[in-house]
Protein backbone atom coordinates (compact mmCIF):
# COMPACT_ATOMS: atom_id res chain seq x y z
CA UNK A 1 0.00 0.00 0.00
CA UNK A 2 2.81 2.63 0.79
CA UNK A 3 4.46 1.36 -2.70
CA UNK A 4 1.10 2.45 -4.11
CA UNK A 5 1.07 5.30 -2.65
CA UNK A 6 3.79 6.46 -3.42
CA UNK A 7 3.83 5.74 -7.07
CA UNK A 8 0.48 7.50 -7.06
CA UNK A 9 2.16 10.68 -5.74
CA UNK A 10 5.17 10.12 -8.23
CA UNK A 11 2.11 10.17 -11.28
CA UNK A 12 0.40 12.40 -10.01
CA UNK A 13 3.03 15.24 -9.55
CA UNK A 14 4.71 14.14 -12.78
CA UNK A 15 1.15 14.87 -14.21
CA UNK A 16 1.37 18.23 -12.41
CA UNK A 17 4.49 19.10 -13.88
CA UNK A 18 3.73 18.40 -17.27
CA UNK A 19 0.58 20.03 -16.94
CA UNK A 20 2.56 22.97 -15.75
CA UNK A 21 4.93 22.55 -18.95
CA UNK A 22 2.15 22.73 -21.92
CA UNK A 23 0.57 25.85 -19.69
CA UNK A 24 3.84 27.60 -19.74
CA UNK A 25 4.26 26.48 -23.42
CA UNK A 26 1.18 27.60 -24.73
CA UNK A 27 1.24 31.00 -23.30
CA UNK A 28 4.47 31.58 -24.60
CA UNK A 29 2.81 30.80 -28.22
CA UNK A 30 0.22 33.14 -27.36
CA UNK A 31 2.81 35.85 -26.73
CA UNK A 32 4.51 35.43 -29.22
CA UNK A 33 1.63 35.36 -31.39
CA UNK A 34 0.88 38.63 -29.82
CA UNK A 35 3.84 39.98 -30.67
CA UNK A 36 4.20 39.07 -34.09
CA UNK A 37 0.65 40.38 -34.95
CA UNK A 38 1.16 43.67 -33.35
CA UNK A 39 4.40 44.06 -34.95
CA UNK A 40 2.75 43.57 -38.34
CA UNK A 41 -0.07 45.70 -37.58
CA UNK A 42 1.92 48.53 -36.65
CA UNK A 43 4.10 48.29 -39.67
CA UNK A 44 1.12 48.03 -41.89
CA UNK A 45 -1.49 50.67 -40.75
CA UNK A 46 0.91 52.75 -38.25
CA UNK A 47 4.44 52.73 -39.13
CA UNK A 48 4.63 53.14 -42.72
CA UNK A 49 2.08 56.07 -43.27
CA UNK A 50 4.54 58.00 -41.29
CA UNK A 51 7.68 57.42 -43.36
CA UNK A 52 6.13 59.05 -46.01
CA UNK A 53 8.24 61.78 -48.18
CA UNK A 54 5.21 64.75 -47.57
CA UNK A 55 5.38 64.23 -43.39
CA UNK A 56 9.10 64.84 -43.24
CA UNK A 57 12.29 65.44 -44.67
CA UNK A 58 14.17 63.65 -47.37
CA UNK A 59 17.33 63.54 -44.65
CA UNK A 60 15.16 62.04 -41.39
CA UNK A 61 13.04 59.90 -44.16
CA UNK A 62 16.57 58.50 -44.80
CA UNK A 63 17.53 57.80 -41.27
CA UNK A 64 13.96 55.98 -40.49
CA UNK A 65 13.95 53.50 -43.90
CA UNK A 66 17.33 52.59 -43.52
CA UNK A 67 16.23 51.79 -39.62
CA UNK A 68 13.48 49.71 -40.86
CA UNK A 69 15.71 47.58 -42.98
CA UNK A 70 18.41 47.19 -39.91
CA UNK A 71 15.70 46.30 -37.64
CA UNK A 72 14.52 43.89 -40.39
CA UNK A 73 18.13 42.39 -41.17
CA UNK A 74 18.32 41.93 -37.46
CA UNK A 75 15.23 39.62 -36.89
CA UNK A 76 16.63 37.58 -39.66
CA UNK A 77 20.03 37.23 -37.84
CA UNK A 78 18.06 36.58 -34.72
CA UNK A 79 16.55 33.53 -36.22
CA UNK A 80 19.64 31.98 -38.10
CA UNK A 81 21.64 32.32 -34.88
CA UNK A 82 18.72 30.20 -33.12
CA UNK A 83 18.67 27.92 -35.78
CA UNK A 84 22.15 27.15 -35.48
CA UNK A 85 22.05 26.71 -32.07
CA UNK A 86 19.19 23.87 -32.60
CA UNK A 87 21.90 21.97 -35.05
CA UNK A 88 25.05 23.04 -33.43
CA UNK A 89 26.61 19.65 -31.90
CA UNK A 90 29.29 19.57 -29.17
CA UNK A 91 32.53 18.24 -29.78
CA UNK A 92 35.91 19.32 -29.13
CA UNK A 93 37.40 22.37 -30.57
CA UNK A 94 39.12 22.75 -33.48
CA UNK A 95 42.47 23.47 -33.49
CA UNK A 96 43.76 27.50 -33.40
CA UNK A 97 47.02 28.99 -33.78
CA UNK A 98 45.11 32.04 -31.59
CA UNK A 99 44.32 29.97 -28.55
CA UNK A 100 47.73 28.77 -28.47
CA UNK A 101 49.19 32.17 -28.60
CA UNK A 102 46.35 34.23 -26.49
CA UNK A 103 45.79 32.53 -23.11
CA UNK A 104 41.98 31.99 -21.87
CA UNK A 105 39.89 34.33 -19.67
CA UNK A 106 37.45 31.78 -17.85
CA UNK A 107 33.93 32.50 -17.34
CA UNK A 108 34.59 33.47 -13.87
CA UNK A 109 36.62 36.39 -14.52
CA UNK A 110 35.89 40.37 -15.07
CA UNK A 111 37.36 40.27 -18.75
CA UNK A 112 35.39 37.66 -19.61
CA UNK A 113 32.81 40.31 -21.28
CA UNK A 114 35.18 42.69 -22.76
CA UNK A 115 34.81 41.87 -26.30
CA UNK A 116 30.82 42.38 -25.97
CA UNK A 117 31.34 45.58 -23.77
CA UNK A 118 33.63 46.76 -26.50
CA UNK A 119 31.74 45.99 -29.31
CA UNK A 120 28.66 47.80 -27.43
CA UNK A 121 30.65 51.01 -26.80
CA UNK A 122 31.72 51.62 -30.09
CA UNK A 123 28.16 52.16 -31.59
CA UNK A 124 27.28 54.24 -28.38
CA UNK A 125 30.28 56.53 -29.05
CA UNK A 126 29.75 56.99 -32.39
CA UNK A 127 26.24 58.31 -32.04
CA UNK A 128 27.21 60.08 -29.26
CA UNK A 129 29.85 62.32 -31.45
CA UNK A 130 27.94 62.52 -34.16
CA UNK A 131 25.49 64.28 -32.10
CA UNK A 132 27.36 66.44 -30.29
CA UNK A 133 29.64 67.65 -33.49
CA UNK A 134 28.03 67.30 -36.42
CA UNK A 135 25.15 69.53 -37.97
CA UNK A 136 21.73 67.83 -39.17
CA UNK A 137 22.38 66.81 -42.27
CA UNK A 138 25.60 65.01 -41.95
CA UNK A 139 24.50 63.50 -38.52
CA UNK A 140 21.60 62.07 -40.77
CA UNK A 141 24.02 61.17 -43.29
CA UNK A 142 26.31 59.30 -40.71
CA UNK A 143 23.37 57.57 -38.65
CA UNK A 144 21.83 56.32 -42.45
CA UNK A 145 25.45 55.23 -43.65
CA UNK A 146 25.41 53.07 -40.23
CA UNK A 147 22.40 51.49 -40.71
CA UNK A 148 22.65 50.43 -44.37
CA UNK A 149 26.49 48.85 -43.54
CA UNK A 150 25.23 46.86 -40.63
CA UNK A 151 22.29 45.76 -42.76
CA UNK A 152 24.37 44.07 -45.43
CA UNK A 153 26.78 42.91 -42.36
CA UNK A 154 23.56 41.11 -41.09
CA UNK A 155 22.64 39.69 -43.80
CA UNK A 156 25.57 38.01 -45.00
CA UNK A 157 25.78 36.60 -41.51
CA UNK A 158 22.61 35.27 -42.16
CA UNK A 159 23.99 33.30 -44.75
CA UNK A 160 27.06 32.32 -43.54
CA UNK A 161 25.92 30.62 -39.86
CA UNK A 162 23.80 28.63 -41.00
CA UNK A 163 25.61 26.67 -43.18
CA UNK A 164 27.91 24.92 -41.65
CA UNK A 165 28.07 24.37 -37.96
CA UNK A 166 31.42 24.52 -36.04
CA UNK A 167 32.36 23.00 -33.05
CA UNK A 168 31.97 25.80 -30.28
CA UNK A 169 34.64 27.08 -28.31
CA UNK A 170 32.83 28.88 -25.95
CA UNK A 171 32.47 27.05 -22.13
CA UNK A 172 28.81 26.99 -22.46
CA UNK A 173 29.01 24.61 -25.92
CA UNK A 174 30.95 22.37 -24.73
CA UNK A 175 29.86 18.84 -23.84
CA UNK A 176 30.05 19.38 -19.75
CA UNK A 177 27.45 22.23 -20.29
CA UNK A 178 25.34 20.10 -21.90
CA UNK A 179 25.22 17.38 -19.56
CA UNK A 180 24.97 19.34 -16.92
CA UNK A 181 21.61 21.09 -18.73
CA UNK A 182 23.67 24.99 -18.48
CA UNK A 183 23.29 25.50 -21.83
CA UNK A 184 19.61 25.02 -23.44
CA UNK A 185 19.21 25.40 -26.87
CA UNK A 186 16.06 25.84 -29.13
CA UNK A 187 14.47 22.54 -29.33
CA UNK A 188 10.87 23.47 -31.77
CA UNK A 189 10.84 25.41 -34.68
CA UNK A 190 8.55 27.55 -32.80
CA UNK A 191 11.65 28.17 -30.61
CA UNK A 192 13.91 29.16 -33.74
CA UNK A 193 11.33 31.55 -34.74
CA UNK A 194 10.40 33.58 -31.80
CA UNK A 195 13.04 33.06 -29.27
CA UNK A 196 15.53 35.85 -28.37
CA UNK A 197 17.22 34.94 -25.25
CA UNK A 198 19.99 32.89 -27.01
CA UNK A 199 20.78 36.17 -29.51
CA UNK A 200 20.68 38.69 -26.64
CA UNK A 201 22.54 36.96 -24.41
CA UNK A 202 25.38 36.10 -26.18
CA UNK A 203 24.93 32.32 -24.88
CA UNK A 204 24.61 30.92 -29.08
CA UNK A 205 26.72 28.55 -30.31
CA UNK A 206 27.39 27.67 -34.20
CA UNK A 207 27.07 30.79 -35.45
CA UNK A 208 30.96 31.73 -35.46
CA UNK A 209 31.92 32.30 -38.95
CA UNK A 210 32.13 35.18 -39.57
CA UNK A 211 32.97 37.51 -36.06
CA UNK A 212 30.02 39.79 -35.52
CA UNK A 213 32.10 41.66 -33.14
CA UNK A 214 34.77 42.07 -35.43
CA UNK A 215 32.49 43.42 -38.32
CA UNK A 216 30.35 45.56 -36.03
CA UNK A 217 33.56 47.10 -34.45
CA UNK A 218 35.31 47.40 -38.17
CA UNK A 219 32.38 49.38 -39.71
CA UNK A 220 31.46 51.25 -36.36
CA UNK A 221 35.26 52.62 -35.67
CA UNK A 222 35.85 53.46 -39.47
CA UNK A 223 32.98 55.55 -39.70
CA UNK A 224 34.01 57.55 -36.81
CA UNK A 225 37.37 57.58 -37.83
CA UNK A 226 36.13 58.88 -41.11
CA UNK A 227 34.20 62.09 -38.90
CA UNK A 228 37.60 63.18 -37.70
CA UNK A 229 38.82 64.62 -41.39
CA UNK A 230 37.03 68.02 -40.53
CA UNK A 231 39.77 68.02 -37.29
CA UNK A 232 42.83 68.20 -39.84
CA UNK A 233 45.06 65.43 -41.03
CA UNK A 234 46.68 65.03 -37.16
CA UNK A 235 43.73 64.37 -35.98
CA UNK A 236 42.58 61.86 -38.83
CA UNK A 237 46.05 60.20 -38.22
CA UNK A 238 45.35 59.99 -34.66
CA UNK A 239 42.21 58.53 -34.44
CA UNK A 240 43.45 56.16 -37.30
CA UNK A 241 45.97 54.60 -34.78
CA UNK A 242 43.65 54.72 -31.96
CA UNK A 243 40.35 52.74 -34.17
CA UNK A 244 43.52 50.12 -35.55
CA UNK A 245 44.16 49.62 -31.64
CA UNK A 246 40.83 49.55 -30.56
CA UNK A 247 39.52 46.53 -33.27
CA UNK A 248 42.99 44.70 -32.61
CA UNK A 249 41.71 44.76 -28.59
CA UNK A 250 38.56 43.68 -29.06
CA UNK A 251 39.37 40.78 -31.74
CA UNK A 252 41.96 39.51 -28.70
CA UNK A 253 39.17 39.89 -26.17
CA UNK A 254 36.93 37.93 -28.12
CA UNK A 255 39.91 35.24 -28.93
CA UNK A 256 40.75 35.23 -25.19
CA UNK A 257 37.44 34.47 -23.95
CA UNK A 258 37.37 31.53 -26.53
CA UNK A 259 33.82 33.28 -28.45
CA UNK A 260 35.33 33.18 -31.80
CA UNK A 261 38.03 31.12 -33.73
CA UNK A 262 40.82 32.76 -35.06
CA UNK A 263 40.10 32.82 -38.68
CA UNK A 264 36.40 34.18 -37.45
CA UNK A 265 37.78 37.25 -36.17
CA UNK A 266 39.78 38.00 -39.20
CA UNK A 267 37.00 37.15 -42.03
CA UNK A 268 34.47 39.50 -39.23
CA UNK A 269 37.01 42.06 -40.05
CA UNK A 270 37.82 41.66 -43.66
CA UNK A 271 33.92 41.69 -44.58
CA UNK A 272 33.66 45.03 -41.92
CA UNK A 273 36.41 46.55 -43.90
CA UNK A 274 34.97 45.48 -47.62
CA UNK A 275 31.46 46.55 -46.69
CA UNK A 276 32.47 50.12 -45.17
CA UNK A 277 34.42 51.23 -48.32
CA UNK A 278 31.66 49.82 -50.54
CA UNK A 279 28.48 50.67 -48.90
CA UNK A 280 29.51 53.47 -47.12
CA UNK A 281 27.62 56.31 -49.25
CA UNK A 282 24.90 54.70 -51.43
CA UNK A 283 23.24 51.33 -52.32
CA UNK A 284 24.48 51.09 -55.69
CA UNK A 285 26.73 54.35 -56.56
CA UNK A 286 30.77 53.27 -56.78
CA UNK A 287 32.22 54.80 -53.77
CA UNK A 288 35.86 55.11 -56.46
CA UNK A 289 33.74 57.19 -58.66
CA UNK A 290 32.30 59.43 -55.68
CA UNK A 291 35.71 59.43 -54.10
CA UNK A 292 36.92 61.35 -56.94
CA UNK A 293 34.32 63.76 -57.71
CA UNK A 294 35.01 65.19 -53.98
CA UNK A 295 38.71 65.29 -54.61
CA UNK A 296 37.95 67.11 -58.05
CA UNK A 297 35.50 69.62 -56.20
CA UNK A 298 38.25 70.29 -53.23
CA UNK A 299 41.21 70.55 -55.95
CA UNK A 300 39.43 73.03 -57.52
CA UNK A 301 37.48 75.04 -54.50
CA UNK A 302 40.65 76.86 -53.66
CA UNK A 303 40.99 78.67 -57.05
CA UNK A 304 37.57 79.36 -57.45
CA UNK A 305 38.13 80.94 -54.06
CA UNK A 306 40.96 82.87 -54.61
CA UNK A 307 39.35 84.17 -57.98
CA UNK A 308 36.13 85.05 -56.60
CA UNK A 309 37.85 87.25 -53.78
CA UNK A 310 40.64 89.05 -56.11
CA UNK A 311 38.40 89.17 -59.15
CA UNK A 312 38.39 93.30 -58.90
CA UNK A 313 41.68 93.44 -58.21
CA UNK A 314 44.39 91.24 -59.60
CA UNK A 315 41.54 89.90 -62.61
CA UNK A 316 42.99 92.60 -65.04
CA UNK A 317 42.67 92.28 -69.14
CA UNK A 318 45.79 91.09 -70.09
CA UNK A 319 47.43 90.42 -66.70
CA UNK A 320 49.76 87.08 -66.06
CA UNK A 321 47.32 86.52 -63.13
CA UNK A 322 44.04 86.33 -65.41
CA UNK A 323 45.39 83.90 -67.86
CA UNK A 324 46.82 81.50 -65.71
CA UNK A 325 44.23 81.31 -63.35
CA UNK A 326 41.37 79.74 -65.38
CA UNK A 327 43.90 76.83 -67.32
CA UNK A 328 42.81 73.33 -66.35
CA UNK A 329 44.69 71.86 -63.80
CA UNK A 330 46.01 67.81 -64.37
CA UNK A 331 43.91 66.11 -61.99
CA UNK A 332 45.87 62.25 -63.01
CA UNK A 333 46.88 61.76 -59.14
CA UNK A 334 43.39 62.40 -58.02
CA UNK A 335 41.89 58.50 -57.77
Amino acid sequence: AAQGGSALAGTLAARAVGTHVAAAARAKRAAAFAAWTGWLGGFAFVERPLLKRRLMSPPVFAVCYHAELFALSGLAMTICTNFASFVHQPGKPLFDIGFWLVPEIGPRSRLHSLSDAMTGAAPVATFAYVCVFLDRRRRCRAVTDWFRMMTVIYLFRCITSTMTSLPGPAPHCSNRAYKRGSYLPPTTWHDIATSLFTAVSGGSCGDLLFSGHAAMTTVTTLLLVRQQRRHGRRAERLAKLVGCGYIATTCLAALASRKHYTVDLALGTLIGSLTYFRFRDSWTRDPVALDRIDSVARYYASPLDDLAHHLANDLRPGSRRQDTALEPKPVSHIV
